[in-house]
């Protein structure tokens, strides 16, 4: 999964409110070569998003503002569509089909595995660039 040296690097935004996994994340995809960006609210992902293209948003499903749903409603309405991994610890199978719906490409429930993301990661990028 690490980027060649011609290729551009994937643009990743991370959401997550929690300081000590917002900084693991961060460190583990810019060591696989990821161009990395972060939030840790709401409000600041959605203004990130506004202003930016990203291939992949990777979010925490609660955080201050509203979470999720309100950043699903905003990417739906912006119709900005970046792949989309949601994380978070309520492991709700009823939850996650409706995030299904909702446009979400996979959603991981913590505490998860560091390798379980990356696993996830390349399995959601390569089935963006086949469609």
């Amino acid at each position: 999964m690490e980027q060649d040296a011609g290729q551009t690097k994937q643009r990743v935004l991370l959401a997550e409110d929690d300081e000590a996994i917002r900084r693991t994340l961060q460190s583990l995809l810019e060591l696989k070569g990821f161009d990395v960006k972060f939030a840790e609210d709401t409000s600041s992902t959605i203004e990130l998003l506004s202003e930016h293209d990203f291939d992949l948003l990777i979010s925490d499903y609660l955080m201050p503002g509203g979470g999720g749903r309100e950043i699903l409603r905003y990417l739906q309405e912006a119709g900005k569509d970046p792949a989309v991994i949601m994380i978070t610890g309520l492991a709700d199978d009823q939850l996650f089909q409706e995030l299904g719906r909702s446009g979400v490409d996979r959603c991981l429930s913590k505490p998860f595995r560091l390798a379980s993301l990356i696993e996830t990661i390349e399995e959601v990028m390569s089935e963006r660039e086949r469609s």
